[in-house]
């Protein structure tokens, strides 16, 4: 056997038995009620600030949510934000924001939390905050918020889609413990955290689209030895 075959059977003794493991039926795996995520390392912080497109980003998806959702078509769907408008010169965007989300602390999300969070990402120095350094952002009413910048991004829909909206809990901004217990008011909630080992999140009971929520429980297992 030379050695393309010798490879292409390996690979489909590989798919084989990854069915076999999986159940062998996807009916099987759609009935499950829980997920276990194995990561290549640890998260370094629970602050939103520290979020990094390249590692990690199911961690700050399953707590936080961003202002925008990018659909995995690439194409931007409401979320946090309902509906977002580019003034005629593309120098600022305004967002109006959903209404009756609470975070899991049970502080209310509202422009001034949004204002909050967006405040302390730009000011702050992380991965990717440079991404709206010199932006400003203004509350316009209890609802909406406008993010001005100081030089064109037309990019600016990808990072709040990404890294650079996920919205703490205006009471957990600035706070040490927010580099070590997310406040969000993502689709789970972290129960409990084993650094170095696994973090087990349990569907948040008060979140507001029901419709993200695919599993009871989320675990996170941390596996660094490649």
């Amino acid at each position: 056997m030379n050695l393309k075959k010798r490879v292409g059977a390996v690979v489909a003794a590989a798919l084989s038995a990854s069915l076999v493991l999986a159940g062998g039926n996807s009916a099987v795996a759609a009935n499950k009620t829980d997920l276990v995520i194995a990561v290549g390392g640890d998260i370094v912080t629970w602050d939103p600030i520290g979020a990094n497109i390249s590692y990690f980003p199911q961690f700050y998806q399953a707590a936080y949510d961003n202002l925008i959702l990018r659909a995995p078509d690439g194409s931007y769907k409401p979320n946090l934000a309902t509906k977002w408008t580019w003034a005629k010169d593309n120098m600022s965007l305004s967002l109006d924001l959903r209404k009756g989300v609470t975070f899991t602390d049970g502080a209310k999300f509202d422009a001034a939390a949004a204002k909050k969070s967006l405040d302390a990402y730009i000011a702050g120095v992380g991965p990717y905050t440079a991404k709206l350094k010199g932006a400003t952002v203004n509350v316009v009413d209890s609802d909406t918020v406008n993010i001005k910048l100081a030089t064109p991004n037309p990019a600016l829909l990808y990072w709040l889609s990404t890294t650079s909206s996920y919205v703490a809990s205006p009471n957990a901004i600035g706070t040490p413990g927010l580099k070590t217990k997310p406040v969000g008011s993502g689709p789970y909630i972290l129960k409990t955290a084993q650094v170095g080992s696994q973090y087990v999140f349990e569907a948040n009971p008060k979140y507001w689209d029901k419709a993200k929520q695919k599993f009871k429980k989320v675990t996170f297992k941390i596996i660094a030895d490649q």
